[in-house]
């Protein structure tokens, strides 16, 4: 059972890793797509909401990853990288909201 586990923390933070770099990379690609007129407004909108969603998703995820490797004292670099990558995407998209409604 011990090691069942070890591998659920290193699988869920390889995961919510995942989900929090294809968040920040959807939020990328949008802006640099729409700006290079690859894609229209409905792709965008598509794409943001898809950053947002994984990084809301990708928090959860993480902070279990980070609980499973602190229970059976491993390193939790993993679970809490996916963690900050998600919450660094949200607080970008706070920031370009917040600008964009001040304009």
């Amino acid at each position: 059972m011990g090691q069942v586990s070890r591998l659920t923390a290193a699988f869920l933070g390889i995961v919510g890793l995942a989900i929090a770099i294809v968040g920040a990379v959807s939020g990328l690609g949008s802006y640099a797509l729409y700006e290079e007129e690859v894609i229209g407004v409905d792709a965008s909108a598509t794409m943001i909401g898809i950053s947002v969603l994984s990084s809301l998703a990708a928090i959860p995820i993480g902070l279990g990853a980070r609980f499973f490797a602190r229970r059976h004292r491993q390193e939790t670099t993993l679970a809490l990288s996916g963690v900050f990558v998600a919450l660094g995407t949200l607080c970008a998209w706070f920031v370009v909201v917040t600008i964009a409604l001040g304009k």
